[in-house]
């Protein structure tokens, strides 16, 4: 049908894409729709593919959360040590000389000027760390310091140095005489059984020899490293070696006008050099600056405003991470779930400057920020997800916080506590992880109290995730109206042209109902003109 030079056809939608080139309108209109369409999917592509990796690590996230707290074999100690042949005292070596010491006295005097102490390294009890031992003990005795409480464990695993202040329990096994040639000096040698059957070898006063072997004693000196004996299967025992300033029953060490070790009142101001002792790859967390900070924070309860401005470790972990040393003692203050809790048993039985009971909380908490790694030997700093577990001796008597509770906790930062575990290859690499250490670090904070915070949710968006998935909600909502205009105004042509193939139908039927007439018919018909008169011919 044609309209002065258009066509219009209502026939049956085009299939295929346009040609790229035409003149006709809906071939136009058709390409420019599917540009729009092409842009759109573009523009979406990435948007999906984001929204996706969302929800993936929605999942992922979740699932962690969800399985953190029944895990409870994920940290495991590592395995118990090796039973210790038990070692045969009478077939010890003889102590040194009475001239032999007297030799040395010049090199203890130069070890005893040494502010920072004394980093021995020996392997059995030689003249200079018997002089020097003897004139330090001596110091102690005027001045005691606090000791680190060692076990088994601390000695057998080396994690100590050799000449701090030691304080051990043990049972007493053997017990016989140990004279210096040459001085009417007399020592006592002890063999204390520890836990885990292991044993140590103790170097005590003579006073020592009223002791009741089989029973607990307790001794307060220093740790000298190790010394080599004899053992009752015939080979030799590497023993951690001690030499006690004072050796008592366990009863006498417990009663209450004893135990001078720690009954100093709150510091008024740490001593210097305390730190200089902490390892941070230690399993073990050394007694003496662990004791002096439950006292600091006992003080600290006198002390308005020393956490107005704590640091709020879940944010700087890795400044700490990358350099310990400069936050020791300083306040901080940090937020987790709880993992386990328990009392500490120590810290009730030395009751370190008047602190009766503490509580040791193991948290974690996963936060979003910086984290230095070494990958491949080179070392990057980027911000990703990390769980990390923190640490707490808290004094005071709260109760114990329930396993997934969420805390909070201030206090003092005092070192990263190393606790060994079990490798499991499986475990590790259905959490892909790769691990580059056998062991985990906790953040060790000392601290007054703990406060109990709303419980967390389940996942925790960070800004960038709200950010992302802000964007994808306008951007879903503003292409669905653009589809949806675009279906409406589809919808309005296809009424227009059911308008007009209704029209066009309407006219056709008409057209057919009504007689064509003929040519002939329609011609009008020409009347014939009259004959011209004839004139009469001319007369005559």
């Amino acid at each position: 049908m044609y309209f002065g030079h258009t066509m219009l056809d209502f026939g049956a939608k085009p299939k295929g894409p346009p040609p790229p080139f035409s003149l006709d309108k809906r071939d136009q209109v058709r390409r420019t729709h599917m540009r729009k369409r092409e842009w759109r999917a573009a523009i979406m592509l990435p948007v999906a593919i984001v929204a996706v990796g969302l929800f993936i690590h929605f999942l992922m996230k979740m699932r962690d959360d969800l399985s953190a707290i029944k895990n409870s074999a994920m940290i495991e100690t590592d395995l118990r040590l090796a039973p210790m042949a038990q070692p045969v005292l009478a077939d010890a070596q003889a102590l040194p000389s009475s001239s032999a010491l007297e030799a040395q006295k010049e090199g203890a005097d130069q070890l005893l000027a040494n502010p920072r102490g004394v980093y021995l390294h020996i392997g059995e009890l030689d003249a200079l760390t018997l002089a020097w031992a003897r004139a330090q003990l001596e110091l102690d005795a005027q001045n005691p310091p606090v000791p680190q409480r060692l076990i088994a464990r601390d000695m057998v695993l080396n994690d100590v140095h050799a000449g701090v202040p030691a304080l051990v329990s043990g049972r007493l096994e053997d017990s016989i005489e140990a004279p210096i040639d040459g001085s009417d000096e007399r020592y006592r040698r002890l063999l204390l059984a520890l836990d885990e059957h292991q044993f140590a070898e103790v170097l005590a006063p003579a006073d020592s020899a009223q002791l009741v072997v089989g029973h607990d004693v307790q001794l307060v000196g220093r740790f000298l490293g190790y010394d080599h004996l004899p053992a009752v299967d015939g080979t030799k025992s590497t023993v951690p070696l001690l030499m006690a300033r004072v050796v008592r029953p366990v009863e006498a060490a417990e009663a209450p006008d004893t135990g001078a070790e720690w009954s100093h009142g709150g510091p008024a101001a740490l001593p210097e050099h305390l730190f200089d002792e902490v390892s941070d790859e230690r399993t073990m967390v050394e007694t003496r600056p662990y004791y002096y900070l439950l006292g600091q924070v006992k003080l600290d309860l006198s002390t308005g405003g020393v956490y107005d401005k704590a640091l709020d470790l879940n944010t700087i972990a890795d400044d700490v991470h990358q350099d310990p040393d400069s936050f020791r003692d300083k306040p901080m203050t940090v937020r987790g779930v709880v993992y386990r809790a328990w009392e500490d048993a120590e810290v009730a039985q030395d009751k370190p400057f008047a602190v009766s009971r503490a509580i040791r909380v193991l948290f974690y908490k996963r936060d979003y920020g910086p984290i230095t790694e070494t990958i491949d030997g080179v070392e990057q700093k980027r911000n990703k997800f990390v769980q990390r577990l923190f640490e707490a001796s808290i004094s005071g008597d709260q109760p114990l916080p329930e396993q997934g509770e969420a805390i909070q906790v201030t206090g003092r930062f005092l070192k990263f506590h190393a606790i060994p575990v079990k490798s499991n290859d499986a475990r590790d690499r259905a959490h892909s992880l790769q691990r580059q250490s056998d062991k985990v670090y906790t953040y060790f904070l000392v601290g007054n109290a703990y406060q109990l915070l709303p419980p967390p949710k389940m996942y925790d968006f960070s800004l960038v995730e709200k950010t992302a998935v802000a964007i994808i909600i306008v951007m879903v909502v503003m292409f669905w109206r653009l589809s949806r205009r675009e279906k409406v105004a589809a919808e309005n042509v296809q009424v227009q042209i059911k308008k007009l193939r209704r029209t066009r139908n309407v006219l056709v039927e008409k057209s057919a109902k009504q007689p064509i007439p003929s040519p002939i018919a329609e011609t009008p018909s020409i009347s014939p003109s009259p004959p011209a008169p004839t004139e009469p011919p001319p007369s005559g």
